[in-house]
């Protein structure tokens, strides 16, 4: 996805346009607030225990 547009000025002349971007914007917002974390634990691992698992995966 091309990061450098969020930068670029935008023109919006006439009202439909701009409602229905002002309507995408709330949208979104409410779709977001929607989104839950997965909740993921970690667990410190030796340097043996990575060098078994990748042997193990590699196999």
């Amino acid at each position: 996805m091309a990061t450098k547009s969020i930068f670029k000025t935008v023109e919006i002349r006439d009202d439909k346009a701009a409602k229905a971007f002002l309507d995408a914007i709330e949208s979104s917002r409410r779709a977001q607030k929607n989104i839950k974390e997965p909740k993921v634990s970690a667990k410190q691992l030796k340097k043996e225990e990575i060098k078994d698992f990748i042997g193990k995966v590699v196999k």
